[in-house]
């Protein structure tokens, strides 16, 4: 059986990690969510890549481009991508994964980025840039206290 967070604990974990998001609020639709180690969070990364570029590199749209297919763009269709399979799967639970927006410069209000964050069943949370050539991402103490929205 999965392993359960429900969203309080889940908000615990992101407040102590995002330390911004308390006072611009979260968004939560589930009340339970199942959590998402990162092996499996790498695994779903590597599957992803074939999957989408079969779909998108006929229409020269595989790559970051700007407003068209940007770091918005790619957490969310990962995020589809990973719900989805979740769908088709055994689970009841949706994971705990989340699209993030937080500052690559934190001084800088104009270097906005969005990626993924999803906790692991210690309570962790990680976070992953779902575009082509990232990954898992090393975000700084001073990043994640830029984050200022969420949205699972």
């Amino acid at each position: 059986m999965d392993y359960q967070i429900d969203k309080q604990t889940w908000g615990r974990s992101l407040a102590e990690r995002y330390p911004l998001l308390p006072a611009t609020g979260k968004s939560f639709r589930d009340g339970r969510y199942r959590t998402m180690e990162r092996d499996e969070a790498v695994r779903l990364y590597d599957e992803f890549h074939p999957w989408i570029r079969a779909i998108l590199e006929p229409h020269c749209v595989y790559q970051w481009v700007q407003n068209k297919a940007d770091c918005d763009f790619w957490s969310r269709i990962f995020i589809a991508y990973v719900l989805i399979r979740n769908a088709m799967g055994h689970t009841e639970l949706k994971p705990a994964l989340a699209e993030i927006h937080f500052r690559l410069e934190p001084a800088n209000p104009y270097s906005g980025h969005s990626i993924c964050s999803f906790a692991d069943r210690d309570g962790l949370v990680w976070e992953l840039d779902p575009q082509p050539n990232c990954g898992l991402f090393p975000m700084s103490h001073e990043q994640a206290a830029t984050c200022y929205s969420f949205d699972a």
